[in-house]
Parts: C-alpha cells; sequence; structure tokens
C-alpha cells in the first residue's frame, strides 16, 4: 500500500493497495470517499464494506486515513457512532455549533447563530430536524421511521425519527439532507446561500 500524493495531509488521499491491482481508494475532506478501478467508483463505505472489510488491508486503510486526519472511520476500523457522523454533517455548514443543553440532561442540539436546526439524545439515535411543511407531510406519510414532532413542533414541519447504529449509508444520505434543509430553514439567508454555492 502507498499514499499518492506522499504528503498524507494532501486532500484527497489516494490509497494505491498493491495486493489488489486496480484498485484506488480516494479519501477527500469533503467529497467523501470512493474506491473504483478507474473512471467507475462507488461510495468507499460501501464498497469496503462489501469487499475489504473482514481483512488486514482495511484495517490498514482505517489507521493510514485516520491518522492523516480523514473523518469517517476510526483508527480501530470501526464505521463512527451515531454522534461522530451527525458531528460530520454538522460540521461542514458555516457557523453551526453543538450545544449541550443541562435543563434537558446534557442532551445536544444543533444551532447557527442561537437557533436550532436539529434536535438529538446523547446518541443520536433520536433526532428531529425541521422540514417545509409540506415535504415534512410527504415524510411522515412516506417513512414509518419518521413522525411529526412533539410538542406542537410537527405543526412547522418538524419531524421526529430513530436512527439504529447500523443504519446503511442510504439512510446517511437522506439524513445529511434532511440536516442540511433544517440548517438552510433556521440559518440567516446569508449563511444558507453560502450553504448552496
Amino acid at each position: 500500500m502507498r499514499l499518492v500524493p506522499d504528503d498524507p495531509a494532501a486532500s484527497p488521499l489516494t490509497i494505491v493497495f498493491d495486493a489488489f491491482p486496480g484498485l484506488i481508494v480516494r479519501m477527500g475532506r469533503v467529497g467523501g470517499t470512493s474506491v473504483g478501478t478507474g473512471r467507475r467508483t462507488v461510495p468507499a463505505t460501501l464498497a469496503l464494506r462489501s469487499t475489504l472489510t473482514n481483512s488486514p488491508t482495511y484495517a490498514l486503510l482505517c489507521r493510514t486515513a485516520h491518522s492523516a486526519g480523514h473523518p469517517g472511520v476510526s483508527d480501530d476500523g470501526r464505521m463512527p457512532d451515531n454522534m461522530t457522523r451527525l458531528e460530520q454533517i454538522v460540521d461542514r455548514l458555516p457557523e453551526a455549533a453543538r450545544v449541550d443543553v443541562e435543563e434537558w440532561g446534557g442532551h445536544p442540539t444543533f444551532r447557527v447563530r442561537g437557533k436550532n436546526f436539529v434536535f438529538s439524545d446523547a446518541a443520536a439515535e433520536n433526532l428531529s430536524v425541521k422540514l417545509p411543511v409540506a415535504e415534512a407531510a410527504a415524510v411522515v406519510a412516506t417513512d414509518d421511521q419518521v413522525s411529526p414532532a412533539g410538542y406542537g413542533l410537527g405543526t412547522h414541519g418538524w419531524i421526529a425519527f430513530t436512527l439504529r447504529s447500523e443504519e446503511d449509508d442510504a439512510r446517511w444520505v437522506q439524513v445529511e439532507e434532511w440536516v442540511r434543509t433544517s440548517y438552510s430553514l433556521v440559518a440567516p439567508k446569508s449563511l444558507a446561500r453560502r450553504l448552496a454555492e
């Protein structure tokens, strides 16, 4: 295995496996990670989980990526927990911050300029986000894991849902879209525009 370029802090980090001819792993800080042999690539979490998860090479990849400062994997090769994944999503949003509310037992919220856009429990297994009212109604009607948020917030587009620790990547793509939408509805217009750029 070798890093290309030789500087492991460079982004994207490209890892070439000598033991798997033609397999290239590109790990980008923002654009995500992909695995492929050329033009055809797939999300690395899917590809690695199905082909390399149980191999020593996968563990080496994870340790290398983690030591190079790339998010998405732990140094022992495990997928990150829900809170880590949620924090990675929020970290990409301008001026977003985590605020743990002591009055709620230390449960975290995620805010932009003092306004909540995600409510969470400590493990990020139960989340609430804001969507446009019509979209929230459609999501509640079509996804049996989603319900209107409590305390009357559901009438204003807030939805509540549960994330199991073993959720697949497709669900996390949906969660990221909901978090970004919630942020854009709550954030000042100047910050919401930066998100669209």
